[in-house]
Order: C-alpha cells, then sequence, then structure tokens
C-alpha cells in the first residue's frame, strides 16, 4: 500500500462521477511523481493473501470464471495501523444496508458520505475481487446480511451489489478478497505519522511473534509422534511443559516488548533432553513400591480417596510454595508450579490406570525436586533467549 498525498476537503464539489474519478487520479498521479520514496509500500503479506483468493476463486469456479477484479474506493475512520498491518476487516465495521460486510463504491464522490472530521480519515482506492456479484434492484437492500447470500443450487454468490441513493455500491464479506494500492487522506484529518509508526510496529510484531509461536506449536505436535507406549507418555508429557514454558515466555514477550525467540530444532531436542532427564531422576526418587497383599485389599477399596486427598495435599503445597517477594523469581516459581501440577496430575493417571499408590511425597522431596527443575529452567533459559533486539 502506497501512502499519498492530501486532498482538499471540496475537492469534488461540482464534479460529476467521470470528472471525480479522473481529479482523483491525477492526484494520485501528481503525488506518486513528487514522492519516489512513499513512507508505507506494499503490505507483502496482504498481497499474497489476495493471490491465494484469486487462486481459491478459480479452483471453486474454473480457470475461465470472470473474476471480475476492479478499482474501487473505500473511506473509513479505522486507524492506519490496524489498515496497514491486517487490511480492511469487515469485524470492525457497522451494520450497513447490506450487513455487515466491507462497502466499496466505484465513485470516488460516495466516499465523501463515509468521512469523519477526525484524525485519520481516509480513502482507499483497491484492488476488489468481485466474481460472481448478486445485484439487488435499485432502492431494496438486505440489512441481515452476515455473509455472501446463497443462491438456489446451494452454492453462494462471491459479493453484493446494489444501489439506494444513485450510487453503487459493492460488498464483500472477506478481507482477503480485497487489496489497498493507495491511501488518501482530506484536508485537516491528516495523523501524525511518528504515533502511527510505532503502533504499526507494535502490530506487525504481535503478528511475528503469533507465526512463531504457531511454529513452535507445530514442532511440538511433530516431534510428540512414538510408537513405543511408555515413551510415548514421557514424550507427551514433556510436550505438556514445553507449552507451559513457551507461553511464559509468550506473556514475558508481550510484557517486555522483547521479541520471542525463534528455537532451531536442535535446541529444541537438547532442551528436551534436560526435562527427560530431569523427569526420569523426579520419578526415581518420588515413586514408591507397590502395597503388600496383605493391604491390597484395603488399598483398593480406599485409593481413589486416598489419591484425592493425596493431590489435595500437594496443590496446597504448591500454591504456598508459589509466593515470593521478587518479582523476576516469582514468575520462575509460577512456573515451576505448573510444572509440577502436570507431574502430579499425570503421576495421577499413572496410578489410576496401574494400581500403583500415589506417592505422599514429603516437603523434602519437593523442595529438592523444586530446585532440580529451577536449575533446569535456568539451563534452558541461558540457551533458548536470545537477546533483545535493537
Amino acid at each position: 500500500m502506497i501512502s499519498l498525498g492530501i486532498l482538499d476537503k471540496n475537492w469534488a464539489r461540482g464534479l460529476n462521477e467521470k470528472e471525480a474519478e479522473v481529479k482523483f487520479n491525477q492526484i494520485l498521479n501528481s503525488q506518486n511523481s513528487a514522492t519516489p520514496t512513499p513512507k508505507y509500500v506494499e503490505n507483502e503479506k496482504q498481497k499474497k493473501l489476495f493471490q491465494e483468493e484469486i487462486n481459491q476463486v478459480k479452483r471453486l469456479h474454473g480457470n475461465e470464471f470472470d473474476l471480475q477484479i476492479k478499482e474501487l474506493y473505500h473511506a473509513t475512520k479505522a486507524p492506519r495501523n490496524l489498515i496497514c498491518s491486517r487490511g480492511l476487516d469487515q469485524r470492525l465495521s457497522t451494520v450497513g444496508l447490506f450487513g455487515r460486510g466491507i462497502y466499496f463504491a466505484d465513485d470516488v464522490r460516495k466516499c465523501e458520505q463515509y468521512l469523519y472530521n477526525v484524525k485519520g480519515s481516509a480513502i482507499y482506492k483497491c484492488s476488489v475481487i468481485l466474481g460472481d456479484i448478486k445485484e439487488y434492484p435499485d432502492g431494496k437492500a438486505d440489512p441481515q446480511l452476515k455473509q455472501e447470500p446463497e443462491k438456489e443450487n446451494g452454492d453462494y454468490y462471491d459479493s453484493v451489489k446494489g444501489n439506494m441513493d444513485g450510487f453503487n455500491e459493492y460488498v464483500i464479506y472477506d478481507n482477503r478478497r480485497c487489496l489497498i494500492n493507495y491511501r488518501i487522506v482530506l484536508e485537516g484529518t491528516e495523523d501524525e505519522d511518528s504515533d502511527k509508526e510505532d503502533e504499526i510496529a507494535k502490530a506487525e510484531k504481535k503478528e511475528e511473534f503469533m507465526e512463531t509461536w504457531k511454529r513452535h506449536m507445530n514442532h511440538l505436535v511433530d516431534s510428540c509422534k512414538h510408537d513405543d507406549e511408555e515413551d510415548a507418555k514421557v514424550e507427551q508429557e514433556i510436550r505438556n511443559i514445553e507449552k507451559i514454558r513457551l507461553e511464559i515466555r509468550m506473556r514475558r514477550e508481550m510484557k517486555t516488548g522483547k521479541p520471542l525467540t525463534k528455537l532451531s530444532y536442535n535446541l529444541l531436542r537438547e532442551e528436551r533432553k534436560k526435562w527427560k532427564s530431569c523427569i526420569s531422576k523426579a520419578e526415581n526418587k518420588s515413586v514408591l513400591k507397590m502395597k503388600t497383599d496383605r493391604e491390597h485389599e484395603i488399598a483398593e477399596e480406599e485409593k481413589k480417596k486416598e489419591v484425592m486427598e493425596t493431590w489435595k495435599r500437594h496443590m496446597n503445597y504448591l500454591v504456598d510454595s508459589c509466593k515470593h517477594d521478587d518479582e523476576e523469581d516469582a514468575e520462575v516459581e509460577q512456573e515451576i508450579c505448573k510444572i509440577q501440577k502436570i507431574r502430579l496430575e499425570v503421576r495421577m493417571r499413572r496410578e489410576m490406570k496401574t494400581g500403583k499408590p500415589l506417592t505422599k511425597l514429603s516437603y523434602d522431596l519437593l523442595r529438592e525436586e523444586r530446585k532440580e527443575w529451577k536449575s533446569c529452567i535456568s539451563k534452558a533459559e541461558n540457551k533458548s533467549i536470545i537477546p533483545e533486539r535493537r
């Protein structure tokens, strides 16, 4: 998207549709030549989504289908940072004559009806995939629409066209079907570039973080596949722990503004080995032998009650032990608390499945185990966290 120029408030007064469009394009061309290096350039992500949508429509209707990609106009007071990072969004629009969609006009003068005397009001010139259009008679509307209208054969139209006040209106219900090419504002509604640039940077950083997060999750799912049943349980447990670790990193990134580390698969595998070793040590120290035959009958009758009582004691201890005055250490304590909850939950499931009693861990053993977790977390942090970007 290219951010260009400022329009005089009365730029379209006295002009017909043809004259208004010619003048608008002249302004764009003159501003483009006067500004060879615009502040905002194409949004590659939106461009990619637009091309993917073109391919999707062709798959649905065939390669010979007329996509009817038109250059149309859209006016909005939505913040520029949102438009730049995410494109137009029907979820942010108000319900219009054709429901909650993204509205366009082929006459640029129509946009004046939607401009507001607030900072950032702008006209956007967009490429729009109209495809198979449902045309309503002049003066007719359907404000109940939430998506493209359905045809009699069960298929759906791609867009809607109506005319309520002498101007054609086009409506789509998927923002991937439009690509912003130009942005132009009315005189007196220009926004402050410096503030908006910061907001845009934050929005882009959050999107980058979410993509990184998805890659981590995909890797964890793939790495959890294992043929051996017992090892598969351990892998699943490690996967749950890693999810908590990544969730903690996500919250820290959102709080401090530091970028989430793009961990390599080698680092993740190395970290998983440390978790597995720590789990093995904890298992050897915590699990007691099965009860004797003499106690077996009583144990069977009271097993569930004993499990729940032991579980409650563990939980009470974990809650109490998580209180800490230092903020950074408190985060680590909170993290350890969550990890131990997973460990105890796994032990409970194993006990219920195998008949082995859940160990009544002493506080000394729990504290010792917490030290091991903390040491493992510290090593993982040192290897996994990259310094803050400049």
